[in-house]
């Protein structure tokens, strides 16, 4: 688990990426005088946006803390689905392993 400090929070925003067959994938992006820092992507647009719109809150309301988790196990059901048709044979170790090991981003802001 790593652990990040991002100081002076300015907004969070939603990078849309558009691939060469024109699909888009998403991604929830903060913004600070150090740089952006982008939290995980393959999140559905609705999650990226509910966390974009808690991130404002916290900064525009001033609010004291906020709890932020992110996980992609969404995205690896229908990536393991597509292995089980693709490769016909993934067990349920191997399909267990996908949601065991699925990225997750947790994050606490002051």
């Amino acid at each position: 688990m790593h652990k990040l400090k991002i100081f002076d929070l300015q907004e969070a925003y939603i990078l849309t990426k558009t691939g060469s067959k024109g699909s888009k994938s998403y991604q929830v992006m903060i913004v600070t005088p150090f740089g952006d820092f982008a939290l995980l992507s393959h999140i559905s647009y609705q999650e990226d946006e509910e966390v974009v719109l808690k991130i404002n809150n916290f900064i525009n309301f001033r609010q004291v803390s906020l709890l932020v988790q992110q996980n992609q196990q969404n995205y690896l059901f229908f990536s393991s689905l597509f292995t089980l048709f693709v490769m016909a044979m993934p067990t349920a170790v191997n399909y267990a392993a996908y949601f065991a090991t699925s990225p997750a981003t947790t994050c606490t802001f002051y």
